[in-house]
């Protein structure tokens, strides 16, 4: 039986989705690898990387974060005729720095200068966020009706950056150098690599989205129409076109006169009351997690005497859950076409149980099973808030929206990590209890948050799902009535 031919007007969406999930893939793979090594960094002579400086450089690494991606979000929001820039080319802007970023990191291992070390992951951290929002400004219009089950796909794949992290860099480490440093300098060299395969692959969604790639997908090229306007041959040309690629935000424009400060701000005013709750609620979630990520395998080690081996083994399971039920999950957001408030309600038990994992790693319990507790219901969680992301922010600022959600997010992840730092800096058989303390209490917190916003405390209108395959149905009647044009 012969494979099913993807329709023409889904080829291009789908090759990018592809060489997003490998991107974003890399992306977490550097993220990550800091956090396989954090003892070792510690126990380091040449870096002197304290748990002060490690705080240090985890925060570096979020705190741009917390701005650059609403820069950019609101670069991508104003039309190219008063300032922007297309999302899609400050996407493969983006993946040049992070690449750049990684290299630095790596010089500086190799010199044992941790300023060096410090630039390079500030750099990288710059723009870390941007790199996962970023496409949210023109992946969606490539694949209409399909979004539930898209971001699913993507957020499983991207994880598999971090389980390569957690399963590799170990032997990375132990193979190639080991204590004193070598170890350390193999696995920065090692995230250097991946960072710069991250950049020929981002210049390829470039191309395949602005149609310059048409021919290797079997849609018609520039020789058959105008570069960047539809043709007749090619239907999924209308959601492609050049002019598309400045994300939706352009569908429904700024008054003229405005400048492009203006119009950036004019595009801010618009995101709903509703938009900052969610996007605050999704904060308090990964506040809640991203840190444990970094700070996990160190206590594994530390406090239940796992080997660096074993701890990142274990430390594998929650990506491995993230990759498992990310797609099962965004294709029954679709497929029952649940609403907001009920995603929000989920989302609010997946919460209250990340919330439950951390207090009972603070207590001392059973780390195989807490870990894979916070992990499933971290998956969930993380599934749950973008399958539902449409229902909360317009359409027409898609791009601006992923950018202040990953504000929000980095905010908190280089919040709570300084916390912990200032927490752990004491002695006393008391800090990693403190540590689980407050990431208990930002599980609570997002757990609050998706119980309110379920039971429409913030709505003025109840969300009421959209159907996206209605709205495919009629994007293709505006097809047809443009052929017969």
């Amino acid at each position: 039986m012969r494979p099913t031919p993807i329709p023409p007007h889904l080829r291009k969406g789908v090759a990018c989705s592809i060489l997003l999930a490998f991107v974003m893939a890399c992306n977490h793979f550097n993220r990550d690898a800091p956090g396989v090594i954090e003892e070792q960094l510690r126990l380091d002579p040449k870096l002197d990387v304290t748990p002060e400086r490690y705080s240090t450089m985890t925060a570096l690494y979020f705190l741009p974060s917390s701005v650059v991606p609403l820069l950019l979000g609101l670069l991508s929001a104003v039309p190219e005729s008063q300032g922007g820039v297309p999302s899609v080319v400050v996407f493969v802007g983006v993946c040049v720095t992070s690449g750049l970023g990684n290299f630095v990191a790596a010089i500086g291992a190799e010199r044992a200068s941790f300023p060096t070390l410090l630039a390079g992951r500030g750099i990288a951290g710059a723009v870390y966020e941007a790199v996962d929002m970023t496409p949210l400004g023109f992946i969606p219009q490539l694949l209409p009706g399909r979004w539930g089950t898209v971001s699913g796909f993507i957020n499983g794949a991207l994880r598999l950056g971090s389980v390569a992290a957690f399963g590799l860099l170990p032997f990375a480490y132990v193979g190639l150098g080991g204590d004193g440093g070598d170890g350390a300098r193999a696995v920065f060299w090692t995230c250097a690599l991946v960072g710069g395969c991250m950049v020929p692959a981002a210049a390829m969604v470039n191309r395949i989205a602005t149609g310059r790639a048409n021919a290797l997908l079997g849609l018609p090229t520039a020789a058959s129409g105008t570069e960047g306007e539809p043709t007749r041959g090619d239907p999924g040309a209308i959601f492609a076109a050049d002019g598309a690629m400045t994300t939706a935000a352009s569908a429904t424009p700024p008054p003229d006169g405005l400048s492009a400060a203006g119009a950036a701000l004019h595009a801010l005013r618009s995101v709903p009351s509703k938009f900052w709750v969610y996007a605050g609620g999704s904060a308090c979630m990964y506040g809640a997690v991203v840190p444990f990520w970094l700070y996990g395998a160190g206590f594994l080690q530390r406090e239940h005497g796992y080997s660096i081996d074993r701890a990142g083994t274990l430390m594998l399971f929650p990506e491995l859950a993230l990759c498992a039920l990310s797609v099962p999950i965004g294709v029954a957001v679709d497929r029952f076409h649940l609403t907001f408030a009920r995603c929000q309600r989920w989302y609010a038990c997946g919460a209250f149980t990340i919330a439950a994992s951390h207090l009972g790693l603070g207590l001392g319990g059973d780390p195989r099973f807490f870990v894979l507790s916070l992990g499933t219901a971290y998956a969930c969680c993380n599934q749950l808030t973008w399958a539902s992301f449409p229902g909360v922010c317009p359409k027409d600022l898609m791009s601006l929206g992923g950018g202040v959600v990953a504000c929000c997010i980095n905010l908190a992840c280089a919040i709570v990590p300084g916390c912990i730092g200032a927490i752990r800096s004491g002695s006393g058989d008391g800090e990693e209890l403190g540590m689980f303390i407050l990431l208990c209490s930002c599980g609570l917190a997002a757990a609050g948050v998706g119980a309110a916003l379920s039971a429409g405390m913030f709505d003025e209108d109840e969300f009421k799902y959209v159907d996206m395959r209605e709205e495919e149905e009629e994007t293709r009647g505006v097809r047809s009535e443009w052929e017969e044009a």
